[in-house]
């Protein structure tokens, strides 16, 4: 009896790829049609998605504190991160909602937008993801109008200046076809 179940065990690897030669016309029709399936159902049935992003700065100049020290600088660059939670509070979202005149909510908006610094700089990128790229563009650019005034009312002594307005972008950023018609030809 243990004589059988090594034999069930053993792989002879020659015949298999032997085997899996033989129906290569069918493993690779199967793939064809898996990445076929999968590109139409990104280009039908995936909205596309387009993005607007504005940058600002970390303005941390102290009344009466002349020139820019390199504590002045550490902190701005610790500041953006805080700017960031406060740009995507309730309180900054609603006015930016009601800047636009869009019919976006508080929770729509918090879902379309992103922050990050750049280059670990006192600037930072605020993006808006949605699927209109021209509200994209109008987001973002009420975010820019609306957080300086926010962020002076809640931190004193700094401020947030616009470097780069929001521009609209007709070309989606997602999805991405070639690498759903990738995943679908892996899968098949």
């Amino acid at each position: 009896m243990e004589h059988r179940e090594s034999e069930a065990i053993t792989i002879d690897l020659k015949r298999m790829l032997f085997v899996l030669w033989q129906r290569i016309w069918l493993i690779g029709l199967v793939g064809v049609i898996c990445a076929s399936a999968a590109f139409c159902y990104a280009w039908f049935c995936i909205t596309p998605a387009y993005s607007a992003s504005t940058q600002l700065y970390v303005n941390n100049n102290y009344v009466g504190s002349p020139g820019f020290s390199s504590s002045q600088i550490s902190a701005a660059q610790s500041l953006a991160d805080t700017y960031m939670v406060i740009m995507v509070s309730r309180n900054v979202l609603d006015d930016v909602a009601a800047k636009t005149g869009l019919s976006y909510n508080y929770s729509q908006l918090r879902s379309m937008i992103s922050a990050a610094s750049i280059n670990d700089t006192e600037v930072f990128e605020v993006r808006v993801t949605c699927t209109n790229y021209q509200h994209a563009a109008i987001i973002a650019n009420a975010i820019a109008e609306v957080l300086p005034d926010k962020i002076a009312a809640v931190v004193e002594g700094s401020s947030v200046r616009l470097v780069d307005k929001a521009v609209e972008n007709p070309n989606p950023v997602g999805p991405n076809h070639k690498r759903y018609l990738m995943i679908g030809f892996a899968v098949g």
